[in-house]
């Protein structure tokens, strides 16, 4: 530590260590004699002194003292030495802002009158709350998007769009250019016939069906999206025609007993005749 100091220290010299945690408590003070120690030393002296933070040597030559966990801190160092001490400590000041944190970021600036009439002017700006937009303003009136960056194209408008048989939406804008905007996911099922017809083209998983496993088209054994095509029909034809037939059947089964009925009515006529 003597290369930091006006003057060798002696084996009487102190130099006291204070502070606050990052909560603002005010650290208990800590005595160190810097006779024949090194930087490291003192380092190891100020993390003895603080709980709630940590103090390290970067490769600059600079002591940095960091909050243990995120968030707001008021942690706070100073070494100082005796009035009696033979060397005198050198170290520059330095600070640097917490970044992250929540407090208070309005910045206040005043300006005293030179003349000394009047009272000071005081200006402040403020940048709105965190994740909030109340910290910006604009004027009213016409304006426009400003790009840094230039690629050739004129500004454009989305003027189209289509859907790709991968799932793929692609734009068409008004300048010319295509973009890719979104995909569309598809799910599949372990056994697609199993799901729960809920009418109006609806489908219900259920255990019969397994759960859904959701991916894009043409991937992980999903089919493929057909844009601008109407839907063909999805009806068991089998089971359909099955159906039909049974219907039909009944309907000749209920003439026929219509048709008998008929015979004996006019058998019991001709009878009574």
């Amino acid at each position: 530590l003597d290369q930091h100091s006006q003057g060798a220290y002696s084996a009487t010299d102190v130099l006291t260590i204070s502070g606050a945690e990052r909560d603002g408590r005010a650290i208990t003070p800590l005595s160190f004699s810097p006779f024949g120690k090194t930087v490291g030393d003192l380092v190891t002296a100020i993390n003895e002194a603080f709980h709630t933070a940590t103090a390290t040597l970067n490769e600059s030559g600079n002591i940095l003292l960091a909050s243990d966990t995120t968030g707001q801190s008021e942690l706070a160092l100073s070494i100082t030495d005796a009035d009696t001490n033979l060397g005198k400590t050198l170290f520059g000041t330095s600070t640097e802002a917490v970044r992250g944190s929540d407090g208070d970021d309005n910045i206040t600036f005043e300006i005293a009158n030179v003349a000394g009439f009047g009272s000071k002017q005081t200006i402040q700006s403020s940048f709105g709350s965190q994740s909030g937009f109340d910290g910006l303003t604009q004027f009213g009136g016409f304006n426009s998007a400003a790009s840094t960056d230039q690629d050739g194209f004129a500004q454009g408008t989305l003027v189209d769009e289509e859907v790709q048989q991968n799932g793929v939406i692609i734009g068409q804008f008004s300048n010319g250019r295509t973009e890719a905007l979104a995909q569309i996911a598809v799910a599949t099922f372990a056994n697609p016939h199993g799901l729960e017809r809920m009418g109006n083209n609806y489908f219900k998983p259920n255990p019969a069906s397994g759960s859904a496993v959701i991916t894009t088209a043409q991937a992980g054994g999903a089919g493929s999206i057909q844009s601008g095509v109407l839907e063909s029909s999805n009806v068991d034809v089998g089971v359909e025609f099955t159906q039909l037939i049974a219907a039909q059947r009944g309907f000749q089964i209920n003439a026929r007993a219509f048709s008998i009925t008929n015979q004996i009515l006019e058998e019991t006529a001709n009878l009574l005749r």
